[in-house]
């Protein structure tokens, strides 16, 4: 009998920022967006001194000092992510039972114990030796063992963060979402996602720079562009505007960059819109027609990417901006991938896949695996000299550039119009339908 497979494309992408705090993240850092420096990124036609910003990238702080890792500490670590995990058990399983309020009572607890432990620690992750405990997938990324930790205490967070706005608490609302910020800035500091904003700035550090977290860095942009988009709100609400454009200027960088803002194109299209509109109201507030202007701009053509129907207020305001504000050219912003975008790392997506044929005797072997292809993308979007980068089984090469010939994918746009990309890839793989292959992240062995 013929076993059932599926087929997982997997594209990667990354993104940023600053942060000062020299060991365990605790209650007394304070989150900053120091020299508006998103804002700054987002609208530079708005930031005139934007080239004489100063910024030092910084690596992954892990494996950097020159002591040999401690054992005894990374076994502790060890210890300390069963009652991590615990925790997060717990406050699941609240969840489905809405318990909300004693759900942020487990949680408060949970973060008492991160904050005693080795998992947001600088002086143990320059010793981090993530050869000790191994690597394993997480939602389909590669992970060591200290950044899956870490971003369980940031999901651990988003729940908490959800369970607030349920019980419609605004102050804890803000409360979680600050918290989460706090442990974001701290990854962005010493996980070297900040040295990755730098790449797509084009940026150059002055050395290079590894970074033993990136798909960590990936995997928290998203729960940042969330917890900013709240602050945002709230800042807006509590009249505070150079707070709302700061945070809504975060949030709009970190949504931009994800790879599944890219595959879900709407649904992150309508949180974008919402940033926009929200900056640019603060804008006007203040009396900042350049912001005010371009973000309403803005707002207008993503509105019609879309397919929504745009508020005749933007229209309005947009309209009082520009009886203040000459507006200018020079960014290189489109509606559908907004503007932060590098030529050597160009963002594109698959808009057609046509599933493999599973080799039989494979098949028939209970045999999984992948493919990683590299080729160039035409303007078009189609694939052309495909060629295989590596696999975990030769037997599957034939099939995945059998398949790929068919794929389509959305090309990068610059300047606002479709362009090539050469050394593009993609991954194909093969999973058998089972019991273990149907939990959330599974990726068969070498696949990682």
């Amino acid at each position: 009998m013929l076993k059932k497979f599926s087929l997982s494309l997997l594209l990667c992408f990354t993104l940023p920022y600053i942060l000062s705090e020299n060991d365990v993240t605790d209650s007394n850092f304070e989150v900053s967006l120091s020299e508006n420096f998103y804002t700054q990124i987002q609208f530079p036609q708005c930031s005139p001194n934007l080239d004489s910003l100063k910024i030092e990238f910084e690596g992954d702080y892990a494996s950097t000092s020159q002591d040999a890792g401690n054992k005894n500490d990374h076994k502790l670590l060890e210890n300390q992510s069963k009652t991590l995990r615990d925790f997060q058990k717990k406050i699941i399983d609240l969840k489905k039972k809405n318990e909300h309020e004693r759900l942020l009572e487990v949680s408060d607890q949970a973060l008492a114990f991160v904050n005693d432990s080795h998992i947001f620690r600088v002086r143990f992750l320059k010793q981090y030796d993530p050869t000790l405990l191994g690597f394993f997938s997480l939602r389909g990324y590669r992970m060591d063992f200290l950044s899956a930790l870490q971003f369980t205490t940031l999901s651990i967070i988003n729940l908490s963060f959800e369970a607030a706005k349920i019980l419609q608490n605004e102050e804890l609302t803000k409360k979680w979402a600050r918290t989460g910020l706090k442990f974001n800035r701290w990854i962005h500091k010493h996980r070297g996602c900040f040295a990755k904003l730098g790449n797509r700035l084009n940026v150059s550090a002055q050395k290079e720079l590894t970074i033993v977290g990136g798909n960590l860095c990936h995997l928290n942009t998203l729960f940042e562009s969330i917890f900013a988009e709240s602050l945002a709100l709230a800042y807006m609400n509590d009249l505070e505007f150079d707070d709302a454009i700061n945070f809504a200027s975060l949030s709009l960088t970190a949504i931009q960059i994800t790879p599944e803002s890219q595959r879900a194109f709407k649904s992150a299209a309508k949180q974008r819109l919402n940033n926009l509109a929200r900056l640019a109201y603060s804008a006007n507030q203040n009396k900042n027609w350049c912001l005010s202007y371009q973000a309403f701009d803005r707002a207008l053509k993503l509105a019609k990417e879309v397919g929504i129907e745009p508020l005749q207020v933007w229209k309005n305001l947009k309209s009082e901006a520009a009886e203040n504000y000459l507006p200018t050219n020079e960014s290189q912003w489109t509606a559908r991938y907004g503007m932060l975008s590098k030529a050597e790392q160009p963002i594109y997506f698959p808009v057609k896949q046509v599933p493999p044929k599973y080799p039989s005797q494979l098949l028939s072997r209970g045999i999984e695996g992948c493919v990683m292809l590299r080729f160039d993308l035409t303007v078009e979007g189609k694939p052309q000299n495909i060629e295989v980068d590596w696999s975990t089984n030769k037997r599957l090469n034939r099939s995945a550039i059998r398949a790929a010939n068919q794929f389509l994918f959305s090309p990068p746009y610059n300047g606002g119009k479709p362009s090539g990309v050469e050394n593009a890839r993609t991954v194909i793989v093969y999973k058998i339908d089972s019991k273990k292959s149907r939990v959330p992240g599974y990726l068969p062995p070498g696949c990682e």
